[in-house]
């Protein structure tokens, strides 16, 4: 009984770093470049006028809620670290 315990450890602790090996960056970079993917060269978000926002609720009769009711800073604090600031 105590060989197959520690075999299947073993086998546990085999998978557990082979899991890091394909979640480590470098080993993720390396097979996007394979793959034809590129790092991005940067990210630049937009802000939408207002008068868009209201052009596409007359056009559409609906809007969606994350933009008709959109959340305070707090909120998104809240959502992204699980905690109130």
């Amino acid at each position: 009984m105590s060989t197959d315990v520690r075999l299947a450890r073993q086998h546990y602790n085999e998978l557990r770093q082979q899991r890091a090996e394909l979640r480590a960056p470098d080993y993720l970079r390396a097979q996007a470049i394979m793959l034809g993917m590129w790092p991005g060269s940067g990210a630049k978000f937009e802000e939408i006028p207002a008068e868009v926002v209201t052009m596409v609720l007359a056009s559409t009769g609906e809007m969606d809620d994350s933009i008709a009711l959109p959340r305070n800073s707090a909120e998104l604090v809240l959502e992204s670290t699980g905690s109130a600031p």
